[in-house]
């Protein structure tokens, strides 16, 4: 199997382009905090998509698709837990390295804390906490281990681009690890960590949208495009997450489903809360709050595409402890469905924290393409469900513990007419009713 003539000039352009991009980073690389944290100046929307690129490696595009064509879809669990972990991330592990918030507060006044605005230099990397904490044989060590498993992961991840490069250059197997290897090395040890993020800024963009281009066309030559998809995959169990066994309980030895999240919880921690990829990130970051975003824009992304898969119609998402700033972090969840490729509702159940009706209709233009849960009621059009109070109880008035009586929630949303509107996006949510003892 040959690459043809535009294949190669695509593949070209790319090479060219990451490597002038090292030597345009290199120019700003005059401090060792500017190669490795850009100045602590990056956008969060850049980290995001680089810590989705970081996620994202030659395993997820081979390895785990072989996995699924022999087997089934059980490793879709490993990701969905993902959310725990980020949100723990974004709301303690983040402002903790960075100095910021109840968290760097609360270790700037420990013994081996750094406060913001003290004398010592804030950190710049996992290690020198572990030295600050633990002293400098901790910080050898575990900079030693990182080291090691780096090699390893590395290994396997050129190993595994070298099949296709093998498969379709004609060139030895390690040949084509020397060449990948060398390429990489050449535009991060120019640019930088500005260079690595904005690379994998391209990067994120080629693998989400190639990955959905080659489904819409592989549909689109099928006898009867996705139902002969659906049709086919039921047949084959492809749907089916896990196969076999008591998935009910929790087993080291057979893979069930609780087996498989609480292994994905492990690694997910494990990288979010402490590895430093994620923590150069976190540090690079131009303020908590783009820190914070790039977290969360890195996971919405991961998991609406999940729940895409799943065939899932609406995303609700209750702010029950969400950060401050609300609108970003439900814009974080609107971009994710936009790039999900499926429509799907947006519940945005915030008990109307940060005005909701007044920015969430504006997301309906990213999400023109998605079809309402109800098409009878809202005509097609894409109207997020904005929930503003709480629970409804089995009372009229007044409030009965955390629900409240129905008329006074009608009085609560008179006072936006607009979301009394006959195509308004307003959810009531829940109606408890207790039964009487």
């Amino acid at each position: 199997m040959a690459l043809g003539v535009l294949d190669l000039v695509i593949i070209c352009a790319y090479l060219i382009f990451a490597v002038a991009l090292g030597f345009y980073f290199s120019r700003s690389n005059t401090t060792t905090e500017a190669f490795f944290l850009g100045s602590r100046g990056l956008p969060g929307w850049a980290l995001g998509l680089s810590l989705l690129s970081t996620s994202i490696s030659s395993n997820s595009f081979l390895a785990i698709p072989a996995y699924s064509y022999a087997n089934d879809f059980g490793l879709l669990l490993k990701d969905a837990v993902l959310p725990i972990p980020a949100l723990a991330a974004a709301l303690l592990v983040v402002p903790f390295f960075r100095q910021e918030g109840w968290a760097g507060r609360w270790q700037g006044r420990q013994p081996w804390g750094r406060a913001a605005g003290g004398g010592a230099a804030p950190w710049g990397s996992a290690f020198e906490f572990l030295e600050d904490r633990f002293g400098t044989v901790c910080r050898r060590y575990a900079a030693l281990c990182y080291v090691c498993i780096q090699l390893v992961r590395t290994a396997s991840i050129l190993y595994l681009i070298s099949i296709p490069v093998t498969l379709f250059t004609g060139l030895s197997g390690e040949v084509a690890i020397v060449a990948t290897g060398l390429f990489v090395a050449c535009y991060s040890t120019l640019g930088g960590v500005r260079a690595v993020v904005f690379t994998d800024v391209v990067q994120a963009v080629i693998l989400l949208g190639g990955g959905i281009g080659t489904v819409l066309v592989v549909v689109s030559r099928l006898p009867d495009g996705f139902a002969t998809l659906l049709a086919d995959g039921e047949e084959a169990r492809k749907f089916n997450l896990i196969e076999g066994g008591d998935q009910s309980e929790f087993s080291f030895r057979d893979r069930t489903v609780w087996s498989v999240m609480a292994t994905g919880l492990i690694a997910h921690f494990s990288s979010y809360t402490a590895g430093q990829d994620c923590v150069q990130r976190y540090l690079a970051a131009s303020s908590l709050y783009e820190a914070r975003k790039a977290v969360m824009k890195a996971v919405m992304k991961a998991d609406m595409k999940t729940f895409a898969s799943w065939g899932a119609d609406e995303v609700g998402v209750d702010y029950c402890g969400g950060p401050s700033e609300v609108q970003p972090a439900y814009q974080a969840f609107a971009d994710g469905i936009a790039k999900s490729g499926r429509s799907m509702q947006l519940g945005i159940w915030n008990l109307g924290q940060g005005r909701a009706w007044s920015w969430a209709p504006e997301m309906s233009q990213q999400l023109t393409a998605a079809t309402a849960t109800n098409p009878g009621e809202y005509h097609g059009s894409w109207v997020p469900h904005i929930r503003l109070t709480t629970d409804i109880g089995n009372l009229w008035e007044g409030f009965g513990g955390p629900t409240m009586g129905v008329l006074t929630t009608v009085d609560t949303i008179q006072a936006i007419p607009d979301l009394c509107a006959s195509q308004s996006g307003h959810d009531l949510n829940l109606l408890c009713c207790r039964h009487p003892r």
